[in-house]
This record gives structure tokens, sequence and C-alpha cells, in this order.
């Protein structure tokens, strides 16, 4: 049968019994008894109640009927009574009485439907109804009401064993001597396979008298779980148990075309209802109830295993839907929105053999194609997927006409009701108890990609998306993945218990597991499946790794909170509360996903699963505060792979197998090398025949290498042999080599492309040797797969030194290019997930490099294949110093902090990188650099733990961090006590560190030398921008006393206009005095000019020409060359903005508030500060020693002098007027 061939179906309007009253109820006047009218009884003869007519069916036909057209009113009361009949057909104002609200059936109704005629179409629409049904037109009314009594179901407290004869009850139940009840299986379930069914079906012998205790007429064939968190349904079954029964006739089981009921608008109930040998096998529509667009319905009570297909405002309450067939419970386009289902048990759903619908092969308990659809205290067992979360971007097939507009209603950008997903238990699944992961794609119900991303539409809109929490679960006994989601991202997934799965949760892309207690081998032992004589997931009884916590292959960004891991532990199979990559060895991630707080209890941390039936190999892992590797502050959880085992951070562990690694002083993130081997094909070195014997050992385990050939890195410096299996953008040196599983080298391919891996973290970089022979033409070009940004074609440099992102090197006399990549012009952080706590993984957008070599397929080294030497010295451009500060706080709270200070990072401007590390909750919490415990920075943008960012270093806190004394410290933001501090100390051990250079004198606000002023106390042209002036702004003075301020409050620029001067040509630099007016506040500054109105901007960032590189809470001194903006010395218009180049967008605010003074073009040449870093010597001061509060530069004492003593310069106007004369 299709969408549900019932054995049985318990329906409930409410939980409680119902009131008999008077009975029978009273009938009009006039009311016709069926057994008087010859002409209704007549063999296959068809029966019309004409409008304004009321019946009563007062016995059954003693003959087979044909259709039976109710234009009127039919009763059909309590009595034994039953019909055989083609077909009901409900009319538009007819109405179909099965008993009454007061005077339930309590006896036995039983329509049997058989084949025969067709029952016409709607006319309000044309619908077609088929054969064999009972349904109603539009505006039709059908209601049938069947004696409730106690619950419809109910759940064990405590175990019935195999051959047990008695069952506890959690409810006092009113169950009867002779009813047959349904025990739900509480194993694995199979519903593909030879596994049993452990659902059971058994007659009651007897009933307690407090209704908690039920005695069976049989012994029960299997045992059914009943304590903790998994209690075994039982519900009565009310195929024997009679009350109202609709039902196919006997030929419906032989030929799966049983009887339908399809309701459409109208006021229908339906309560206590059996329906059986119910649906038609490949007849869309042809369900055994299916609401067909009966649109709004709000106020409406059915129950039933359902399709419910564009229609809205109905309740599904208590019922039962047991060994049906293809999705039950169903939504069926993705328009039906404001239903609600509670506590409905799905059981025993089968897959169908020919589905309705492509994904009818893999029936599911909830079919959830519009999440504005109310779900609580539901139960799904023994089917494919538990819940399915499959919505469309719009509805689809019918409904689509109701719907085309996915702005009006899109089901992947609806939210659920509040509250309204909740209370769920879902266990004896085959594959996922929940999945959101593809979603419908067409009519056919064809699965594609997607993401679920509720806002609070309609209308539905990108700009307005709100929190997606789903809560309160409890999932068992699971093949697959008790949660497994990759669509609803980012999401929060509270409050779930998981038990005895494949895998507990297995998610990608920014979601968080808060308050979670995962259980990998319960006592629910379940029976065996392996030779072992044990129960596990695999179907086949395969021992594969467990984990609790399961990454997807690539990707990241879960977030394990508060959560306890019980028993991942065993002798024969590997447990672990988090285990590896269920989909592959994660290629190119780096550590992406965290576990905070967690609670491990007879637990292995770790089960790493193998690939390619060998041996185990694993790239991606985990961060963790601590809590379950025991290292304060935190570690790293990785896999088995060449390369960790050669770092002294690591350490090997056999049980996982894998690493334990401290935190990566560098960040760790990953680099691809592909190649096309159409254009570049394999070609042994036939200058080195050489069978090298590789290192592929990780640990005490032999990496297999999955490729017969291999791209390898060979840290710089090692041995050939040295073999590593990714290149680590932590400020590594790799030499790229081609080689295969017998150790044969080949030759360098003509073209390669370097692909930065996806969650490359900021601030990585690497540097790549490569062998090419001498007189090699070599084009090196990086782009980017992000809009505006053009590609960048690496320049040749003469010297190892001068190599930087956009430049290449070639040693003639090793025949190796040399080549450095970074991470940050395009990098970001992406996805968030987890309410209080969350992950932000970092990626790339697409940063590639491609090596072009004039060689093609004859790039053959000169003699044997050698790795080049490990350089004696960093290129200029990735100079730096190194910094480590150890964090303690109160109740245990630690952390690690590193940072690396570029004097002249990729020959720009100085930068602190930091990465940081440590075990604080929630996020109420900041992070400063601090003097005395007073930040003297900006707050660090990104906070959480294992972020590698930047903090902007002016020239007063470079020195700061030079002079000793500096800490890090990270404070409440609610109370502002102290959480962590820890001091900032130098960890190189040369003695000395890089200081920024000696810069000129700052100017007096009066200088000596020619100027035209633009503002000197007031403006003397035009003004412009969003932002609130402050043109006389004395709070806090540079020059004039007064200055002039900006308030802004968007990404506008702001500034001066209307200026339309050109100026002479000695006139070669603008300059003025910057700060900004809020505390511990760095702005990246970008100054824009437009030559004449209506061209284009020209920016300039200021940090290679200020002394102080940016724009703090200190007045800061800007010199920029005119002849960098690019108009020949004319404008007409001077901006102040955020930075919007990309190599500063990684830390940029996106919007500040400035105060100016002293703005004028100058006759003195801007200084380039750029690149221009000195050594000095380095000496370790403590905090209670250092004088870095009192550090002063020629700097600082010249903007004090200026402030001291106020001078005007000439009037602008007075200036332009004379250059008109000129």
């Amino acid at each position: 049968m299709s969408r549900g061939h019932l054995a049985f179906l318990l329906l409930f309007i409410v939980g409680g019994a119902c009131a008999l009253a008077a009975c029978p109820p009273s009938l009009p006047s006039g009311t016709i008894k069926w057994s008087t009218r010859s002409d209704w009884n007549q063999l296959n003869g068809d029966a019309t109640i004409s409008a304004g007519t009321t019946a009563v069916l007062d016995s059954s036909p003693q003959n087979s009927l044909g259709v039976i057209h109710v234009n009127g009113v039919l009763y059909i009361l309590d009595a034994t009574l039953s019909i055989v009949t083609q077909g009901i057909v409900v009319g538009t104002n007819g109405t179909l009485y099965i008993g009454t609200k007061d005077c339930p059936v309590t006896k036995k109704v039983t329509i049997t439907l058989v084949g025969g005629k067709a029952l016409g179409t709607d006319p309000y629409d044309s619908t077609d109804f088929g054969v064999k049904g009972l349904v109603s037109m539009m505006g039709g009314t059908v209601q049938m009401f069947g004696y409730t009594a106690g619950p419809s179901w109910t759940r064990l407290t405590s175990n019935a064993m195999n051959s047990s004869s008695s069952l506890q009850l959690q409810d006092a139940v009113q169950w009867r001597t002779g009813d047959t009840i349904l025990i739900a299986s509480t194993d694995f379930t199979e519903v593909k396979g030879k596994f049993p069914d452990q659902h059971e079906t058994i007659v009651i012998q007897g009933v307690s008298s407090d209704g908690k205790t039920v005695t069976l007429s049989t012994p029960l064939s299997f045992t059914h779980w009943g304590q903790g968190y998994q209690r075994a349904e039982v519900g009565r079954d009310f195929l024997l148990t009679k009350r109202i029964v609709i039902q196919g006739d006997n030929a419906s089981d032989s030929n799966s075309q049983g009887g339908h009921i399809m309701l459409r608008y109208g006021y229908h109930i339906v309560q206590a209802v059996e329906l059986t040998r119910m649906g038609q096998s490949g007849v869309m529509g042809r369900y055994p109830l299916h609401f067909h667009l009966a649109r709004f319905m709000f106020g409406m009570n059915v129950v039933r295993c359902v399709s419910v297909h564009e229609t809205h405002g109905i309740t599904l309450q208590d019922n039962i839907g047991y060994n049906t067939f293809g999705h039950c419970w169903f939504l069926e386009d993705g328009g039906e929105h404001g239903n609600q289902f509670i506590r409905n048990w799905g059981a025993r759903i089968q897959n169908m053999a020919q589905p309705l619908l492509v994904s009818d092969s893999q029936a599911s308990a909830f079919w959830v194609s519009n999440p504005n659809n109310t779900f609580i205290d539901n139960v799904a067992s023994g089917s494919f997927i538990g819940f399915w979360f499959v919505m469309p971007v719009k509805p689809l097939r019918k409904s689509a006409v109701f719907w085309p507009d996915p702005k009006v209603m899109s089901p992947q950008r609806t939210s659920l009701p509040p509250n309204g997903f909740h209370g769920k238990v879902i266990h004896t699944i085959y594959q996922d108890g929940v999945q959101c992961s593809g979603f419908e794609a067409d009519d056919a119900g064809n699965i594609g990609s997607g993401s679920w991303q509720p806002t609070t539409g309609p209308p539905f809109s990108d700009n307005m998306k709100i929190p997606l929490v789903l809560s309160d679960m409890i999932v068992y006994k699971i093949r697959g993945s008790a949660i497994w989601s990759s669509g609803c991202a980012p999401a929060t997934w509270k409050n779930i218990v998981v038990a005895d799965f494949g895998r507990g949760i297995d998610v990608i892309n920014g979601q968080a597991a808060v308050n979670w207690t995962f259980i990998g081998r319960s006592d629910n032992k379940g029976l065996p499946n392996t030779k072992q004589g044990i129960s596990v997931p695999d179907p086949n009884g395969g021992i594969t790794p467990i984990g609790g916590v399961t990454h997807y292959d690539v990707g990241n960004g879960l977030t394990v909170v508060d959560s306890t891991f019980i028993n991942f532990t065993d002798p024969n199979v590997p447990y672990g509360a988090w285990s590896g990559s269920g989909n592959g060895p994660g290629w190119d991630s780096p550590p992406g996903w965290m576990a905070l707080n967690s609670t491990l209890i007879n637990s292995e941390v770790v089960a790493f699963p193998s690939w390619f039936n060998t041996y185990t190999f694993h790239a991606d892992g985990i961060l963790d505060d601590g809590t379950m590797t025991g290292v304060k502050g935190g570690a790293f959880i990785l896999g088995a792979m060449p390369g960790f085992g050669k770092m002294p951070e690591c350490t090997y562990k056999d049980s996982w197998p894998g690493y334990q690694c401290n935190w990566f002083k560098y960040g760790l993130s990953h680099m691809v090398v592909s190649a096309d081997v159409n254009v570049s094909p394999w070609i042994p070195e036939k200058s080195d025949p050489t069978q090298y014997q590789m290192d592929y050992v990780g640990g005490k385990v032999i990496v297999n290498l999955f490729s017969n050939w291999i791209v390898g890195f060979v840290p710089m410096g090692t041995p050939i042999t040295n073999y590593v299996y990714t290149a680590f953008m932590n400020g590594g040196h790799y030499e790229i080599v081609n080689f295969n599983t017998t150790g044969s080298i080949f030759q360098s391919f003509g073209s390669l492309t370097l692909t930065m891996g996806q969650c490359t973290k900021a601030n990585g970089w690497v540097i790549f040797s490569i062998a090419y022979p001498k007189g090699t033409t070599l084009t090196v070009v990086t782009s980017y797969n992000t809009a505006n940004t053009p590609a960048v074609q690496h320049k040749q440099v003469n010297a190892y030194e001068d190599l930087s992102w956009n430049t290449y090197y070639y040693d003639s006399s090793l025949e190796k290019l040399y080549i450095l990549l970074s991470s940050d012009t395009e990098q970001q952080y992406g996805y968030r997930g987890g309410g209080d706590y969350y992950y932000k993984s970092p990626y790339s957008q697409g940063q590639k490099t491609m090596v072009t070599a004039s060689c093609g397929t004859n790039c053959r080294r000169s003699g044997k294949a050698t790795i080049a030497p490990q350089p004696a010295a960093l290129p200029k451009a990735v100079r730096h110093d190194f910094f480590r500060a150890d964090l303690l706080g109160p109740k245990d709270a630690a952390g690690t902090a590193f940072f690396q200070l570029y004097p002249s990072y990729r020959n720009l401007a100085p930068r602190l990188a930091y990465q940081l590390y440590h075990n604080l909750r929630g996020l109420d919490y900041n992070f400063c650099l601090a003097v005395n415990n007073e930040c003297v920075s900006e707050l660090l943008r990104e906070k959480i733990l294992g972020v590698s960012f930047v903090i902007p270093l002016t020239r007063r806190l470079w020195e700061m961090v030079n002079a000793g004394g500096l800490q890090l410290m990270a404070t409440s933001s609610v109370t502002g006590d102290i959480l962590l501090s820890g001091e900032v100390k130098m960890q190189d051990t040369d003695g000395k560190t890089w200081a920024p250079a000696d810069s000129s004198a700052v100017p007096a606000c009066k200088p000596s030398y020619e100027t035209i002023p633009v503002y000197n106390g007031s403006s003397l042209v035009g003004l412009y921008g969003d932002s609130i002036i402050i043109k006389n702004d004395t709070s806090s003075p540079m020059c004039d006393g007064q200055s002039l301020t900006f308030i802004n409050s968007n990404y506008n620029s702001f500034g001066f206009t209307d200026m339309a001067s050109k100026l002479p040509d000695r006139f070669v630099s603008v300059e003025f005095f910057a700060k900004s007016t809020a505390p511990d506040t760095t702005i990246i500054l970008q100054v824009t000019s437009q030559g004449y109105w209506g061209s284009a901007n020209n920016p300039q960032l200021i940090q290679s020409y200020s002394p102080n590189y940016f724009v703090d809470d200190e007045w800061t001194f800007v010199r920029l060359p005119t002849a960098g903006f690019n108009f020949n010395n004319s404008f007409h218009r001077l901006s102040f903005g955020p930075a919007v180049d990309n190599e500063f967008d990684v830390y940029g605010q996106n919007y500040f508030n400035l105060s100016l003074s002293q703005v004028r073009f100058s006759t003195v040449p801007a200084q380039l500060y750029a690149g221009t870093a000195k050594e000095i010597a380095y000496t370790y001061a403590s905090p209670a020693t250092s004088g870095v509060q009192q550090t002063s530069t020629l700097v600082q004492e010249g903007l004090k002098a200026n402030r001291a003593s106020s001078v005007e310069a000439l009037s602008l106007c007075v200036i332009f007027a004379a250059l008109a004369l000129i």
C-alpha cells in the first residue's frame, strides 16, 4: 500500500475518555431509515441522499453497494453495523456522521471499500476522487466519533524480559481483557534486512485495578527495555478492539490497491477510527487519510498516520500509525503550515517497493517539508529515518499553484513556532534519528542541496535570520547517526540524550551541541549480530569506530558544550567520546571542532577510524579546553598522520590512535596541491631512478597513502624520505616532491596549483621550494574567488630575503623556485553556532596560486633529487619576534596565547598576530593587552578558543611590548572582574627584538615650511558625510584650541569637499593630526581623494606614512604623498573612512568616530615607515618593575609640545587667492 498500508491506527482527539450522554441522540423529524428505501439496497446500486434529506443507517445492507452520494445528512449511530460499498462521496453541503460527540460508537461500525465505479470529481476545481474511497468535496463535512478511554499509548516503567507475561506501565490505562496492544522494539531495527523486527502485538489477558499492570495472554518473544532513557512505548491496537473501522477489501492485500480517505475544506473530526488495508500503491494522492488542498482549517482536529496536503491549522494528537509503507506523518508539498502534531507515534514504517516519491524508498516516520508546524512529544520507532527535514525553496507539486513566490512562502527560510519542536523520542531507526541534510528539489521528490536558514518572514529575505534551536530529544538504538545535519546550519541542538548509535551527532558548518548526554553502550545490550556475540549498530555486524561526536569529511564548526560522555569503551569495539570523519579522512581541514566543559565517565577520548581498509589516517581534529585530555588550558586531538610525530608539541596516543598536541604557536592550517595530469603528466625522474624508502609512519602506525601517486611535502633541511601528508601553514618551509608508493621520484609538474585549505587560519603562511632546471621561465599568479579582487602576478626578486606574498625567487645554484603564500588577503571567519557558546570557523575564499614552468613535460633535475636546505633567516616580509603568555585565573581558568610581532608583515605595516587558547565559558568576557590591569590596546576582535587573529600594532603599543611588563588580560563584560591574566614574554633566544624605526620630528601646529590649510580650527572648504559633525570640539584639542570631530554610524566616508583646486607641484603631501574619540580603539584609516567632480575615488592607507602606523586614542600625525592619489595635485574632495584594502579588512573597523586637527597640504615629502624597523636588545621587565607607562618617544614629545603651543596657519582662502594670481 502507499503512504501507509496500515495494520491498525488508533486516533484520538483528546487523551481522556469520552463522556457518554443520553444515547442514542435525537434525530430530526422526518429522518429516513435506510432499511425503508429498497432503492438504496440494490446490489452494486448507487444511493443518493438528496440535499435537505436526513437519513440514518439503521441496519446493515445485505448487498454490496455501489457509490453512496451524501448531499444531505447521513447518520451512522452506535450499533454493530457493516456496510460494503464502492465509495462514499460527501457533497459540497453534505454531512456524514459516524457516531456523535456525545454518543460515540462503542460497538462496531465497519465500512469496507471495494473496487468499482469512479467516484467522480469535485466541481470546485475538478479534483479527481479516483475509486474505492471515502471522500468529501469542498465544503462537505465528515465527523467520525469512536469511543476513547484512557491514553492511546504509554511507556514501560521496568524491563519486560523475553518470555515475560506482564508489563508495568507508566500511566493508568482503561484497557480491557481481549484488547490487543502494541509493544515497541527497543533494539536496533531492520527495515531492509534479516535482523528481526521486535515490535510485538499481543492480546491482553488482564489489567490490574490501578490500571498500571497488564497481564499478557502469551509470553513476549523479545526483551523490551523499560529503564532510564530507554522505555518501550505500549499502545492499544484497535485493529482487534474495534470501534469504527474503515478498510479496504481482502483483495487489497494482493493488489496493493486499498481504500483511501480524502477530505477537503470543511469541518471534519476523525476520532478513534481504525484504518486497515488503506492506500493505493503507485497512485499519487491515494493515501489512508489525506487532507487534500483543504487550505485553512484552523480549529479542525484530526488524528492519524496521515498525509496533510496544502492544509493548515489541523491538530493530530494521540495517534499510533503502525506497519505503514512510505513516509508516515507526511506534510506533502511544503506549503502546509500551522498544523500541530502532538503525542503521535509512528511504528514500523516500511520503505515503499514502488515509491510515490523518490524518497519513499527511505521512509521516515515524520516528513517535515515545512517547519512552521508544531511537533511535541512525538515518537518514531522502526523506520528508515525518524524525523526528516526536507524543506524545499518553495512549495512543490499542487501547492506551487498557491505559493508561486518564495518571498511569500519559502519553507527553507521558515522558522519553527516558539517552543514548537521538543519532547521527541526516536529509536530503533535504520539510518538517522534526525536528518537535516538534503532538501526536496523537484516534484519527483529528488533530494538536492540547500540549507535551512530561518528568518522572521514572510517576507523571506536574507537579512532577517533568527537562531535555529532544536531541543529536548531522546534518541537511541540508531544504526546511523542519532543526529545528521549538514543543512541545519548554523543550529543549536540542546538538551538531548543519545545512546547506542553508529554516530551520536554528525554535523558540519557552524553548529553546536549543548548539554548533551552521550551513552556509547547502554545496559540495553540487544540481540547479538556479530561473531563476538555482541550487538553493534552496523547491520552487517561490522566492527567500526563508534563516536559520540563524529566529524564530517571536510569543513568544521561544531562546538560541543557542557556535555557528558558515558561508557565509550569496549574490549571488542573502538569507542571514543569523539570519533574521526565518518565520510573520509578530513582532506584539508585543520582542527576546527571544539569541546568545552566535557565530562568523561568510563570513556576513551577519541576513536579515529581506519580508511581504505588498512591504516588509520586522519587529518582534522578537535580543540579541547582540557576537560577531555586533562591538559590545563587544553590541547589539540589529532589523527595519526606523518608530520605530527616530528613536532615537539605532540605526544602519540596508541589507544586512539593519534596525537595529543599542546597548542601550536602559529595555529594550524593546511595547503592542498593539485595538477592537471593531462597538462602535467607524471613523468619518472630519469636523472634519479633511486627507489627511496619514504617515511609513512605516524606514531606507531603506518599511514596508508590511498593513492599510487603522491604530491608530497618534505620539510626543508631534512632527508628526502621525511614525507609529511600536508603542508602546515604555520610558518613551515617545505619542498614539494612528486613520488609514488614505491618511492620512485617524478619530475616537477610544468603546471601546478596550490590552494589554501578551506579552513585556513588568519596569519598562516608557508614557504615552498620546487625543483626546476636552470633556464626555466616561471610564471606565478595568485587569484581570488571574490569580486573586485584582481589576480596578482608575482614579480621575480633577486634575493631570498625579498620573497613576499607577491614575489618569487629562483635560486639557480640549487635549481629551486621559492614562493611564499599567506592566508590574510582573503581570510575571513564564517559561521557561528551554539547560542552562548560558538565556534567561528575560519575559511579562505578560494585563494589559489598557480605556478607555470616553461619546461612543461621536461622539468628534469640535473642530478639526484635533493631537498632545499632550511634558510638561515626568514624573508623580510615574515620576519618576526615570538611572544607567549601563560594565563591563569580563578576557578581553574587557564589558557595560553602566542604572539608574533611582525615589523613589516608582507612588506607593509607592522602587525601583532595572536593565537588564543583558553577554557573560559560563555561569551561574557573580553581580552585586551594591559599594564597594571588597565587596558592599553583595543579589545581583541576574536576571543574564543582556537582563534588566530590580529591586533593592530601602533608604535605606542609596539614600544610597550618591547619594554616588557605587558599582560594579556580577560575581564568579565558583566562585572569587570579579571578572569584570566598572564605576562607577555618573548620566547626568542637571540636577546634581540624588532623595534620601530626612528621617525622624523612631529611638526608644530604652525610649521615653518609652507602649507595650505584645509582645516585650522575652522573648515575653509565644505564638509560632507552622513556623520554628526562637531565643528568646534573643545573636549581634547590638538591645535587651535578645538578640533573637528565626525561621529560616524555607518560604513560611509566623510570629510572635505568643493575644494576645486590644483596645487602647485611644490606641495607634495597632505598632513593632519588624528585621533579616535573612543578609549582603547585603533582605527584602520583610509584617506581617499577625488581630483574633480565625478572622478574616481583613489584611496591611500595611512599605515605606511604615520610614525604611529594607525590612529588610536591619542593624537597621531599622518603625512601622505599627494602623488599617491594619482590626480596630478588636483583635489575636489578629501575623504576619511574605514579601510577597504584586502590586507587590512581582516581586522578593519567598519565605522568609527574621528577627530581631526590641522589638515593641510605641505611642501615636506612624506616619510615611508613600512619596512624600516630596527633590531634592539630585549630585556624582560615584570609588570611590577616596568616603566612602560612612562615610555616616550620623539613622536610623543612632539605631540605634547604642539598641544602646549598652538599656532594658527594662513587662511586657505588667502592662499587660494594668491595661487589664482600666479
